[in-house]
């Protein structure tokens, strides 16, 4: 149900392990719809980057209309429309690799030999986006009037659904990544963790818009196959796994730390908003870690920086970190899940520094 459902769905799976205790059978049915979420319609790359120009076109068509306000607006337009058409010209697509809830991913050869990924946004996603959350809407407001004993467990859903669809919608419709990603790709120059793993980012091309982007290819297969294997390849060491989880943790904490200075002038502290095993990919040859669908960041205030050390805080400077940090929002727990939240953060923060 969650595939079918598309982004929606995913973001709900994503996140129910937090509310409701997975089965173990379960767990890798669960890591495999993170990785490769059927996209919603089967397209053609080129049907979709020429759909993309003549939107592209429209624009400009209309903010022409507007009059001359609008003339920096209409030569960024141009721009992404120029680059689109250029990238069609010089590029052949060899084969599709995966499907996201969002996008549909290509490898991509230049003219030049490089290989690159494309991604290329799902047609017709806002509209299924809506469609798709009216409907769990109407289920959960069905189940709360079939099923009053557990309403409380359908409000909560519904609110998960509420914050799933602001985090999509911003996902879909970011203009700030690329501004974002050059800041957050410094942070990952030469950057090696305490325990030895190297990691980088793939690199962003042009263009990179919100219907296309080009990525940088990169070889090696994902943490999730690394650990669990696959038809195709067996499991990594476990050891090597735990020093590469460990590390993946480490970093993403680092960002949580360590403030940037954001191109507005304010501080500011930058994470991937969509990490797990999937969205790391490693390379067998020189165990080098990469950070790959850093499609949307998650970008944190310094007002934020105290709901930070929460959950950062040493385990004997506080009784208990999750009802502290439920209080920051007023929250009670409607599933009583405050040892579950505080086993969590123990075993995240007793990874090593």
């Amino acid at each position: 149900i969650g595939k079918a459902l598309g982004a929606v769905g995913v973001r709900f799976l994503q996140v129910l392990g937090q509310y409701v205790q997975l089965p173990p059978e379960y767990e890798q049915s669960f890591r495999n719809v993170y990785d490769q979420a059927s996209p919603l319609y089967t397209a053609n790359a080129f049907q979709s980057m020429e759909a993309s120009i003549e939107r592209l076109g429209r624009q400009i068509r209309e903010l022409e209309a507007q009059g001359g306000v609008n003339q920096e607006k209409i030569e960024k337009v141009n721009t992404e429309r120029q680059q689109i058409q250029t990238l069609m010209d010089e590029v052949a697509v060899v084969e599709k690799i995966g499907g996201g809830s969002i996008v549909t991913v290509y490898k991509a050869i230049l003219k030049n030999g490089q290989t690159r990924i494309l991604k290329i946004r799902n047609p017709n996603l806002i509209e299924k986006l809506t469609q798709d959350g009216d409907l769990i809407r109407q289920i959960i407001t069905d189940l709360k009037q079939a099923d009053p004993k557990n309403v409380g467990d359908y409000v909560v859903a519904d609110r998960m659904l509420t914050l799933i669809e602001q985090w999509v919608t911003a996902d879909v419709n970011d203009v700030a990544f690329v501004e974002y990603d050059k800041i957050y790709s410094q942070q990952h120059d030469n950057y090696v963790t305490s325990g030895g793993v190297r990691i980088g980012v793939s690199q962003v091309g042009e263009p990179y818009t919100v219907d296309v982007k080009v990525e940088s290819f990169v070889e090696g297969v994902t943490l999730n196959e690394f650990i669990y294997g696959s038809t195709t390849r067996p499991a990594g060491s476990k050891e090597e796994a735990r020093r590469y989880v460990s590390a993946i943790v480490e970093d993403y904490i680092r960002h949580l730390r360590e403030p940037v200075r954001l191109a507005d002038g304010r501080l500011g502290y930058l994470a991937h908003s969509d990490l797990h095993p999937g969205n790391v990919m490693v390379n067998p040859q020189t165990r080098e870690l990469s950070l790959i669908d850093r499609n949307y960041y998650l970008v944190l205030e310094e007002r934020d920086k105290p709901l930070i050390d929460l959950i950062l805080v040493p385990r004997q400077a506080r009784q208990s970190r999750a009802t502290q940090f439920l209080s920051l929002f007023g929250i009670i727990n409607p599933l009583d899940q405050l040892a579950e939240l505080d086993r969590f953060l123990d075993y995240v923060l007793s990874l090593p520094e």
